[in-house]
């Protein structure tokens, strides 16, 4: 749980280095991208993708954890059936 958190954090971050020099690249020629500013951004547009997955894959799979540990503690009485559907 906890790698899938980190790596939630580090490509949105790496993400948003991209998108940034994609900003950059379309002003001035950035040095260290050999590559054209159309095939970063398809590159840049699968990263993103790729991470938005990832946090929905994250949330999702807490949300079912945290629904499989309070029912085995049997938390479920004391929250309105409205919030918990089984």
């Amino acid at each position: 749980m906890w790698f899938f958190m980190i790596s939630c954090y580090v490509l949105s971050l790496v993400t948003s280095i991209m998108l940034f020099i994609l900003m950059l690249q379309n002003y001035i020629t950035v040095p260290f991208v050999k590559i054209s500013p159309l095939t970063f951004l398809v590159f840049t547009s699968m990263v993103y993708c790729f991470t938005e997955t990832l946090v929905i894959f994250f949330f999702v799979g807490t949300g079912v954890s945290i629904r499989d540990y309070s029912k085995e503690q049997n938390l479920i009485g004391r929250v309105p059936s409205t919030v918990i559907s089984n």
